[in-house]
């Protein structure tokens, strides 16, 4: 460690907490059978234990995080690409996107749209970590392109 970065320590910075103070989230390692994974957050750690569980039960073939990139090749300004958190493999050889989020963003809502205009065919479902006021808006302008809404502790009850 140099003397910059001893003395951002000293001052109480840490390498994530811009991101803790910014989101809320706080990052989480997670080894799940022989793959370890590091998630930005205790939401995205809690859905991919759900889907480890489906897969185990033998509900789904397999899941991965952060493994598919969506590209947006004639944008010039904005999201350029979209890396989904979750891709799912089902027993008929389809295969499902999950994204998780703790609150929307404008941007956001331009990915959503953006990967239902290039990639007309892929179903995405958000799963919001709760219900938030501030949040009624952009979640009625992001549904025109999600497959599904669902909610965290609906879904992740006992998780």
């Amino acid at each position: 460690m140099n003397q910059f970065e001893q003395e951002i320590e000293r001052m109480g910075f840490e390498k994530n907490k811009k991101l803790i103070i910014d989101f809320g989230n706080e990052p989480t390692t997670a080894t799940f059978g022989d793959r370890t994974f590091h998630f930005k957050s205790k939401g995205e750690c809690r859905l991919a234990k759900y889907f480890e569980i489906l897969k185990i039960g033998g509900h789904i073939e397999n899941w991965f995080y952060e493994k598919t990139k969506f590209v947006f090749p004639r944008e010039t300004a904005g999201a350029k690409q979209f890396t989904v958190d979750f891709t799912i493999f089902n027993h008929k050889n389809t295969i499902e996107y999950f994204e998780y989020k703790g609150w929307l963003r404008g941007v956001d809502i331009t990915k959503f749209r953006r990967l239902q205009e290039y990639y007309p065919d892929t179903k995405i479902t958000l799963v919001m970590s709760g219900k938030a006021k501030k949040d009624a808006n952009r979640i009625r302008m992001i549904s025109k392109y999600c497959y599904e809404i669902r909610y965290a502790n609906e879904m992740l009850k006992g998780v």
